[in-house]
């Protein structure tokens, strides 16, 4: 756990030192697969920031992808009925 701890803080320092804000214009969009590292900041405007989430999972890879946990403060599996939707759309 400890190294996790050390890790994961190297991570953001090195993180920190690269990484730029991506300010969008009005009506833009930004599009990213979620591997990509990412984060907010603090929103400082008297505007609402919108930010949707779309996890798409095709069939093909339910089996492997049952092995895995979200990283989000559920940790949810991603299994049907809990990360995904139980039904197919």
């Amino acid at each position: 756990m400890e190294y996790e701890k050390v890790y994961n803080k190297k991570i953001l320092n090195d993180a920190n030192k690269i990484l730029k804000p991506f300010i969008s214009n009005k009506g833009n969009a930004i599009v990213f697969d979620s591997r990509v590292m990412h984060k907010t900041i603090l929103n400082k405007s008297q505007k609402t920031r919108v930010s949707l989430d779309f996890r798409i999972l095709p069939l093909k890879f339910e089996k492997i992808a049952k092995m895995y946990r979200g990283t989000g403060y559920k940790r949810q599996r991603f299994t049907r009925g809990k990360y995904y939707n139980k039904k197919s759309i």
